[in-house]
């Protein structure tokens, strides 16, 4: 059994020791377990124990770690850090104590983590101890690795969506076809499409089968939530507690039959078995990812964050002096005696789109370890001090059933016997964080006004909002409410406590008309952003939606939000129409409404926000009523692995404050490496001097739909009845709404004209192999529609085809659209500018290049050849042109340049000649003639060495040429 001798490397040895660990039933070890911004080797949640293992031999405490300037007693202590960090104590002592050995497999040291020291302790009896046989293997498994005073439990699985929540929603899904015909299912199903439509999410009620689907998932995410904060609250629980906190709101329906309640005690039992608080990261993310199609996410911008760069923004954000001051100010608020006064300004953080909690779960973790490095004394208080500084918004309210989860496993364990009207909530609330559709100024001098579903109304006294013990004195208030009985609220001053009775009497009529509802969920979701708004917190942070604008769902919140963006001054001066992202609405507004003055940010954007010239007016930091600073960014495109691997725009980070006087961004940070040790350069800026062949390059034809117009078979190959009739099938859609519209057109030859293509581009290369319908007038400068009287003379097939293709066109064509397919064809003249000089200037010659992509490509060809929309062209005034054009786009020494010159992550455009001050041809010029030369000999033999025409190049642009 004892194969550790036989084994020398690092991973064999660690992979014999976890089977050897297996064997004597040591617990489950996990490898390369995140812990803080490193990967422990070998972790056991079960028994608190971590193993970091080193090559045979190499394994000496003083030899070097994983980092420069630690030695390995430094990286294991790191280690233990961070998994106390990740379970953290009730301050009580009622956990034991992580330990870590470090091992070859054969030499053993041992440490223990001192939590009020903060640091690993060596441990006396595993000192350089070897182990060479399987009985002394054994007996220090049973001693150290498993003894029984550590066992406890085990954490949740790896793959928790297949193990746990899979099963369950099989269950729920078998119960909800059962349930189908009842009418309090029915009941629950429309109040979850109207919570849902409330929130701007409106589900696809056309498609029953995915409606019922989206539903039972939603269930299943929203149950299991709630019974994992219930779980981790601390409080003893019977089962009809569980069933008692499923059973409202939309989830209620597995709740009223008893095959539901078994279920939801089964899934109870379950999750009560693992020990949530060992979580290093946001599992519930995973859970949602793996129930939630892809396409029903990206369609309202939901992409959460990856951990590890929720964790290093929280890191970098909230530094220790802020830290300091928001924990002095908690303890203040909990020790302050008598009537307790409004929670101080400029207090905690805020994230106003939390999504599953991704951000808060970090952001508890930090300030958790700065309580037990430099609070101490205050570890008795830490649940209440982080409950009180970490606040999340959102609108959808599966996210925030889910960030309550997630928060509430990284909060330690309650104090003992603290009484369960004197805990406080978690703070996140179900809300529009932009508050869209209404003024948000409902705090008058007195009273916030709360208006019931038949219009009666409740005010509550601004005191009681505002109080450090606002969410308990509103639990205080609907519980005399419902009871019927005169509460005390000794903590608000006379006039406050009269006010507050009022409301409670206001309530009870409330409740009496409708039923008991769930007013104490209704009054905090309101009453929560609205104190927020009033006191500020001093630092926000999160990932907003990544949406564009245009493509949020219609109604008052999409009006009220292009309100926004021109009340924010976000919008680019002469580009009314340009599209722009959510995000940068939704910062500005979050900003404006919650960030005290001095505060800081944090914001995960699309890489676009660095450079995209939608984006401009937000990085001057003017955004008309607010004033920031927008201090740094950094770039995260070549950080491994990528933040979000399906964004086109990449990922970025914004970080300012707010101030008096605005503020652009002028320092960009471009990090590079795993994302467990990445290293940063400053972004290198170029001097910006544009080019007059900015004014020549035009866009390529704007053309659709490719279904009705666009044929990629040789019309030589598909001639019939006559050399001038062809018989072609257009290109298949893919995408709505022109997905099968496509068809054979039989038309005359010379209807079709070859287009060049983005794909089809290479470097000195443009092999065309797609043709274009364009029915001409007889001159050839103008696309015919067809009240044209010369269509039928000169194209009578294609007349014919075209008619047929007019009346699928217009059944399928976009309200923006042009009003024929001829207009739409030469939509906004992109194709008859380039008929202009179609057979009528036959010794000139096209320059096309790319649109998008990471490599500008150029290359020359026919002015005979079209351009499609994803090119750009230029009719060269001579061949010699269009060989230095040719040369100079594509000089590898100057791609930098290139990419650098973007205003879109995605597109050059004409930003190369806007940026890169590229001079006219001249033929007197020696230069510019050896690129021509240079660019000729390529395109024979473009995998020769280009040496001759990187030197000219370098010669021609020395300031923005790369010398790599």
């Amino acid at each position: 059994m004892f194969e550790l001798g036989r084994v020398r490397g690092e991973e064999d040895i660690r992979g014999v020791l976890q089977n050897l660990l297996r064997v004597v039933e040591a617990g489950l070890y996990r490898l390369e377990v995140a812990a803080g911004r490193g990967f422990a080797d070998m972790v056991c949640h079960e028994y608190r124990i971590v193993i970091e293992t080193k090559s045979r031999g190499e394994c000496n405490p003083r030899a070097p770690g994983a980092k420069a300037g630690e030695n390995q007693e430094q990286q294991l202590g790191r280690y233990l850090s961070a998994m106390a960090d990740s379970a953290p104590a009730s301050g009580q002592g009622s956990r034991v104590p992580w330990q870590g050995f470090l091992t070859d497999g054969e030499v053993w040291w041992g440490y223990q983590w001192n939590e009020a020291k903060m640091r690993a302790e060596p441990m006396a009896t595993v000192r350089a101890l070897p182990i060479r046989t399987s009985e002394g293997f054994m007996g220090f498994a049973g001693q150290h690795l498993k003894p029984r005073s550590r066992s406890g439990k085990a954490p949740p699985p790896a793959n928790l969506l297949g193990e746990v929540f899979l099963p369950f929603l099989d269950d729920v899904e078998y119960l909800q076809r059962e349930s189908e015909a009842r009418q309090a299912y029915r009941t629950r199903i429309e109040l979850w499409a109207r919570v849902l439509a409330g929130s701007g999410i409106v589900p696809d009620v056309t498609q029953s089968l995915g409606r019922a689907e989206t539903f039972a998932r939603h269930t299943v995410l929203v149950a299991g939530s709630r019974i994992l904060c219930t779980v981790l609250s601390g409080f003893r629980m019977r089962d009809e507690d569980f069933v008692a906190v499923v059973n409202d709101g939309f989830p209620g329906w597995l709740a009223e039959s008893g095959k539901g309640r078994d279920l939801v005690v089964r899934l109870s039992k379950r999750l009560r078995q693992y020990e949530w608080r060992e979580m290093t990261r946001d599992v519930l993310k995973d859970v949602y990812h793996g129930l939630i199609r892809r396409d029903i996410r990206k369609e309202f911008g939901e992409y959460y964050t990856p951990d590890w760069l929720a964790a290093w923004v929280v890191e970098h954000t909230l530094d220790d002096a802020w830290l300091d001051r928001s924990i002095r100010a908690a303890v203040g608020v909990l020790n302050a005696t008598g009537r307790r006064q409004a929670l101080p300004q400029e207090f905690g953080v805020l994230d106003p789109s939390c999504g599953s909690g991704t951000f808060l779960f970090h952001a508890a973790r930090r300030i958790h370890h700065r309580i037990r490095e430099a609070f101490p004394d205050c570890l008795q208080q830490a649940r209440n001090i982080m409950l009180l500084l970490v606040h999340g918004i959102d609108v959808h309210p599966v996210a925030v059933e889910m960030s309550k989860a997630t928060l509430a496993m990284a909060l330690p364990e309650r104090a003992p016997r603290e009484r369960k009207d004197k805990s406080f909530p978690l703070q996140i609330f179900l809300g529009d964080a932009m508050h869209s559709e209404q003024d948000y100024g409902l705090l008058d001098a007195d009273s916030i006004e709360i208006r019931s579903s038949s219009g009666e109304f409740v005010r509550i006294p601004r005191a009681l909002v505002l109080h450090a013990q606002g969410p308990q004195l509103v639990r205080r208030l609907v519980e005399g409410a419902r009871q019927g009985k005169q509460k005390r609220f000794s903590e608000l001053a006379a006039a406050d406590q009269a006010l507050a009775h009022v409301a409670m009497r206001q309530l009870a009529e409330v409740i009496k008309k409708e039923g008991n509802h769930i007013w104490e969920w209704y009054i905090s979701n309101v009453m929560g952003p609205l104190c927020l708004s009033e006191r500020k917190v001093g630092c926000m942070i999160g990932n907003p939606p990544w949406l564009v604008a245009n493509d949020t769902p219609d109604g008052a919140r999409k009006k009220a939000i292009g309100r926004m963006r021109t009340n924010y001054a976000l919008r680019m001066k002469g580009a009314a129409t340009a599209k722009g992202d959510l995000a940068s609405v939704f910062t500005a507004r979050a900003t404006d409404l919650y960030l005290a003055q001095g505060g800081r940010f944090a914001y995960v954007l699309p890489g676009s926000a660095v450079i995209n010239q939608t984006w401009e007016p937000w990085r001057s930091g003017n955004w008309k009523s607010v004033q920031v600073d927008v201090r740094e960014a950094w770039d995260l495109d070549r950080v491994e692995p990528p933040a979000f691997a399906h964004a086109p725009n990449g990922t970025c980070v914004v970080f300012g404050h707010r101030a008096g006087r605005a503020g652009a961004l002028s320092k960009i940070l471009c990090w590079q490496g795993p994302c467990e040790a990445p290293v940063a350069e400053q972004q290198a800026v170029r001097a910006s001097e544009s080019s007059t062949y900015s004014l020549r390059f035009r866009r390529g034809a704007v053309f659709q739909p490719a279904s009705l117009l666009l044929t990629l078979e040789d019309p030589e190959c598909s001639r019939i009845g006559g050399a001038d009739a062809v018989a072609v099938p257009t290109k298949t859609a893919t995408k709505k709404p022109w997905i099968g519209t496509e068809r054979v057109a039989h038309v005359e030859r010379k209807v079709l004209m070859p287009i060049l293509r983005s794909q089809e581009l290479q470097p000195f290369c443009a092999a065309p192999h797609a043709w274009l319908i364009v029915p001409r007038s007889a001159d050839g400068l103008r696309v015919l529609d067809l009240k044209d009287s010369e269509f039928q003379r000169l194209w009578p097939r294609a007349r014919r085809y075209w008619t047929e293709a007019e009346r699928t066109y217009v059944e399928h064509r976009s309200p923006n659209a042009g009003v024929t397919l001829a207009e739409n064809l030469d939509y906004k003249r992109t194709l008859s500018r380039q008929l202009e000089y179609f057979e009528h200037q036959p010794g000139q010659r096209k320059v096309f290049y790319n649109k998008s992509g990471m490599t500008l490509r150029a290359a020359r060809g026919s002015v005979n050849l079209l351009a499609d929309d994803k090119l750009y062209y230029l009719i060269a005034r001579s061949e010699r042109e269009a060989l230095f054009l040719e040369g100079v786009l594509n000089a590898q020494c100057l791609q930098d340049a290139w990419r650098e010159s973007k205003t879109s992550k995605m597109h050059f455009d004409k930003s190369p000649w806007r940026h890169v001050p590229v001079p006219e041809y001249s033929g007197r010029n020696r230069i510019h003639k050896s690129i021509a030369d240079a660019a000729l000999k390529a395109e024979k033999n473009p995998a020769a060495n280009r040496m001759e025409l990187e030197r000219a190049v370098r010669l021609l642009l020395p300031d923005y040429a790369s010398t790599a």
